[in-house]
């Protein structure tokens, strides 16, 4: 049974919280597609894979889509508190200003590595597919996979047994 994931919980496990530092060279190569917080990072991630024109352009005529400009750029780089969340379609890498306080949550409480976490867990609910979350963590041993998640070892190992690799 092997399972593959469908794309948006792939973006998923690839988005991340980023900085201005992070991305200001591929600002400079003119790699950054700045996303508008009104729409979803992920949906506009996998019209960018499927290499959907329409709906791009759709959301490029709307100013909703496009190449960073130099006013938000220069926001960015001097502002600290700016939320930035990334994901890479190459050569693009998609980033979206957030404000975490939006949805609830103190955004010094939520980094890279707690989202992945939880990004990891929310698969594995879904999935049950140990397998796929391993190789998305890119761990090498299953048991790193399982302690990382939280999961008992025993359930682990029965759902493992169950599974073709």
């Amino acid at each position: 049974m092997n399972q593959e994931l469908p794309l948006d919980y792939k973006l998923l496990g690839e988005t991340a919280r980023v900085s201005w530092t992070e991305i200001e060279r591929l600002f400079a190569a003119g790699r950054v597609i700045r996303v508008d917080a009104g729409l979803d990072l992920i949906q506009v991630g996998e019209v960018f894979a499927k290499d959907a024109a329409d709906q791009l352009k759709c959301w490029m005529q709307a100013g909703q889509v496009g190449l960073l400009d130099d006013e938000h750029a220069g926001r960015w780089a001097t502002n600290a508190e700016d939320d930035l969340w990334a994901v890479v379609i190459s050569p693009w890498v998609l980033v979206q200003e957030r404000q975490a306080s939006e949805i609830g949550l103190e955004g010094a409480d939520y980094g890279t590595h707690s989202m992945r976490r939880t990004k990891a867990s929310l698969i594995y609910r879904r999935t049950k597919n140990l397998r796929a979350v391993q190789l998305l963590l890119g761990h090498t041993k299953l048991e790193s996979t399982v302690r990382y998640l939280g999961i008992e070892v025993d359930d682990a190992l029965e759902i493992a047994e169950h599974m073709d690799i």
